[in-house]
C-alpha cells in the first residue's frame, strides 16, 4: 500500500478523535478537506492544507461558505498589532492575504454563523505513522497568533513553538461560540490554566517572553536575585 492511500485512515482517525466542538475532515489521496464552524464574531483560525495555485484569501476562503462582510486580518508580531482589515464582498478579499500551511494563523469576523470548508493536500504529516514533521521556525519574546501546520488535533505549545515553554510563556485561546478568551500561563513546572491544546483549523495568541539574561541566571544561582521577573505589559482584547 502506497503512502497516498494510507492517508485515508489516518485522516479518519482524526475525525474520530476530535472533540464535539471541533470541526470534521475528510480525506481521499492525499486531498482533503476542513469544515470548519465559524461563529458570529471573531473565530480564530488556521489554514492546514495545501490549496492550489496558491494559499490566498480570494483562493482559499471565496465559495468556501465565508458570509459577505466578514473580514480577516492576520498579527503582525513586529509591530504587536493585527494587520489592516480584508473586508469580504461576497466575491473577493479587499486585501489578498495569505493564510498558509505553516502556522500562520488569523482572525475571521463573520456577521453570522456558517461552515467554511478548506480544501488542499494534506502536508507536514507523516502520513504512514501520522508524525507531526514540520519544524516551526526559531521564534524570538513577543506574541504570535499560530497554529499548527497540518490537520492534526490536540496540538501542544511544544509542537506549535517546537520548543518547551520558560516560565512566562503563555497562551491566549478563544471560545469564538461564546466569545471569550482564556489564557494559561507556564510558571517553570507547569500551566496555571491546564496545558494548552489547539484543534484543528484553531489558532491561538502565543506570548513568549525573553530567554533568561546570563546576569540573571547567575544572580539566581548565587541566590542575589530578589524580585522576581517584570511583568510584561499584556495585550488587551483584540477585537477590532
Amino acid at each position: 500500500m502506497n503512502t497516498l492511500i494510507k492517508v485515508v485512515p489516518l485522516i479518519a482517525l482524526t475525525a474520530m478523535t476530535l472533540s464535539a466542538r471541533s470541526q470534521n475532515v475528510y480525506s481521499s489521496n492525499a486531498v482533503g478537506y476542513i469544515d470548519l464552524p465559524i461563529y458570529a464574531g471573531d473565530n480564530l483560525i488556521a489554514n492546514q492544507l495545501s490549496d492550489s495555485p496558491d494559499n490566498t484569501l480570494d483562493t482559499i476562503l471565496v465559495g468556501a461558505g465565508v458570509l459577505p462582510g466578514s473580514t480577516f486580518s492576520e498579527w503582525n508580531p513586529a509591530a504587536n498589532q493585527l494587520m489592516p482589515l480584508s473586508v469580504f464582498n461576497g466575491t473577493s478579499w479587499s486585501f489578498n492575504y495569505s493564510l498558509s500551511p505553516d502556522g500562520t494563523g488569523g482572525v475571521l469576523d463573520s456577521p453570522g454563523n456558517t461552515t467554511v470548508t478548506l480544501l488542499g493536500d494534506v502536508v507536514n504529516v507523516d502520513l504512514p505513522g501520522g508524525g507531526y514533521t514540520f519544524v516551526p521556525p526559531a521564534r524570538g519574546p513577543g506574541t504570535y497568533l499560530l497554529g499548527l501546520a497540518a490537520p492534526l488535533p490536540g496540538a501542544t505549545f511544544e509542537q506549535v513553538i517546537g520548543n518547551d515553554p520558560m516560565a512566562g510563556d503563555s497562551v491566549e485561546t478563544l471560545n469564538a461560540q461564546s466569545q471569550t478568551y482564556a489564557t494559561t500561563t507556564f510558571n517553570g513546572t507547569a500551566w496555571d490554566n491546564g496545558a494548552p491544546s489547539l484543534e484543528i483549523g484553531e489558532s491561538a495568541y502565543f506570548d513568549l517572553v525573553p530567554e533568561p539574561s546570563v546576569f540573571a541566571l547567575i544572580a539566581l544561582g548565587t541566590g542575589i536575585l530578589t524580585t522576581g521577573r517584570s511583568t510584561r505589559a499584556k495585550i488587551g482584547h483584540r477585537c477590532h
